[in-house]
């Protein structure tokens, strides 16, 4: 198309966009710091036999869960656009999107607690049946993942990002207050729950910060 690239030498561009970014990097990584301190926890409490019972039906959410992220991500540019150009249709595609998802999420949720055990035969076999009451539990981490979505990809695509920290950091503390009493004396139920409630309690958060910037500047481009 005869369009020629020169690479820019704008330090105050560049430091713009470490500041930018430096926010999705620690979000990220405290995200992962709480998805992973259950396995962390339960293999310092528990046997190795507990943690496989535990893991296995965990990697199985995760994975459905980071499925769902797709079409979140696809969004990202539509919400950072309209959030700019026309806040009121950005309220309305951020309450479709919502449905969307929760909807999704409550259909995998009810049909992975309905068919456990052919879901952990399937997957993982027959030996990991034993994993199946974990699996019931951790399952209804799908939902909050997808509402989790909803907000966590608005607050980036949104300029909001540094506030992902702020339920990331719950999501921590959560899974190391709540786990270091659950997973001794409940075992890899009391995992899925410490699992569980990291999660809700994330989604609150985020809940909470979501409702005060954007009513905020709804209200403003009002």
């Amino acid at each position: 198309f005869g369009i020629k690239y020169r690479p820019s030498v704008n330090l105050k561009i560049w430091a713009f966009h470490l500041r930018e970014s430096i926010h999705f990097t620690s979000s990220g990584s405290l995200t992962a710091l709480y998805q992973y301190l259950p396995i962390l926890l339960i293999s310092v409490y528990l046997s190795s036999y507990e943690l496989g019972l535990f893991s296995a039906p965990y990697r199985i959410v995760m994975a459905a869960g980071s499925a769902g992220a797709l079409l979140p991500m696809s969004f990202y540019p539509v919400f950072s656009d309209l959030y700019h150009t026309d806040i009121k249709k950005f309220h309305t595609t951020y309450k479709m999107f919502q449905i969307v998802l929760m909807i999704t999420g409550l259909l995998a949720a009810v049909i992975g607690t309905l068919f456990a055990d052919e879901i952990i035969k399937l997957l993982l076999g027959q030996q990991y049946l034993n994993s199946t009451a974990v699996f019931k539990i951790l399952v209804w981490m799908i939902p909050l993942y997808f509402l989790g979505f909803t907000y966590g990809t608005v607050l980036l695509a949104t300029g909001f990002q540094k506030y992902y920290n702020i339920a990331s950091l719950v999501g921590v503390i959560c899974t190391i207050t709540v786990g270091l009493y659950l997973i001794p004396g409940f075992s890899v139920i009391g995992g899925s729950c410490v699992a569980l409630a990291a999660e809700a309690a994330v989604v609150g958060a985020m809940l909470t910060i979501s409702r005060y910037t954007f009513k905020k500047t709804y209200r403003q481009a009002s």
